[in-house]
């Protein structure tokens, strides 16, 4: 990937060749792996400004994610060249609000994205306010919103679901923060989902709210719903929810 910057340095993008290991059956590029390039943007971005994930373990401090929303507007399929865009668009309370956009080569808006962070300590994840940490505000925000009216990530899920599956956290499923990768949360809702997507459909969008962290050897079962045609995927731990999902599809 090759990365620039632009607006004052607020904007980072880079240029990026969907490959076809990143794409499912129907050859268009899978919800795991659009969410896997957005954070890896975002990743890039901070590097920038010395902010990166080693730097911040460093001074007690790590970015985690709360919650994600990605939206294709079509499917974008293997082998298209693409650019995608990453900004930090402001900070809310504790929240740090990130948005993406993946655009084709003639600049159509294929997909968007908005994150939510906030930075807690290494260990004990003690949720650290902007105002502790003046030295990680260095990147100026920029008021732009991928996905008009979203900001915090919200999902209403339906009172009564019904049991979907079993999954057991094994080595595979974790990232360098010692839990289960953010993506893997995303396949695992999608697995759920594979009834619906046997009919020919699509996954047209996602939202994915992380309650407590997935840890190595945690039995997650996941319950399910579906509701005008949206499917919602909760899935619990030991200690209690882990996560909620809400799956929205193509006509």
């Amino acid at each position: 990937m090759n990365g620039y910057f632009s607006n004052e340095n607020r904007q980072y993008s880079e240029h990026y060749e969907i490959m076809p290991f990143e794409c499912g059956e129907n050859r268009a590029l899978t919800l795991a792996y659009a969410l896997r390039i957005i954070e890896h943007a975002a990743g890039r971005h901070l590097d920038n400004f010395n902010l990166s994930y080693d730097e911040l373990v460093r001074h007690d401090a790590v970015f985690l994610l709360s919650g994600i929303q990605l939206e294709f507007f079509r499917p974008i399929n293997a082998g298209e060249e693409v650019t995608l865009r990453t900004w930090q668009r402001k900070i809310e309370k504790v929240r740090y609000i990130r948005d993406a956009e993946i655009l084709g080569k003639d600049g159509e808006k294929l997909a968007a994205c908005v994150q939510n962070w906030f930075i807690a300590s290494v260990g004990r994840h003690r949720i650290k306010r902007p105002n502790e940490l003046p030295e990680y505000n260095v990147i100026l925000p920029f008021d732009k919103a991928s996905l008009p009216d979203v900001s915090v990530v919200q999902i209403h899920m339906p009172e009564k679901t019904e049991y979907a599956a079993l999954h057991e956290v094994t080595y595979s499923d974790l990232d360098y923060n010692g839990h289960m990768n953010n993506t893997r949360y995303a396949e695992l809702a999608t697995d759920c989902a594979s009834k619906l997507l046997k009919k020919g459909n699509r996954v047209k969008g996602i939202k994915l709210i992380f309650k407590s962290e997935a840890m190595m050897s945690d039995t997650l079962k996941l319950y399910a719903a579906e509701k005008d045609g949206r499917l919602y995927v909760l899935g619990e731990h030991e200690r209690g929810c882990c996560f909620e999902v809400e799956l929205c599809f193509f006509d």
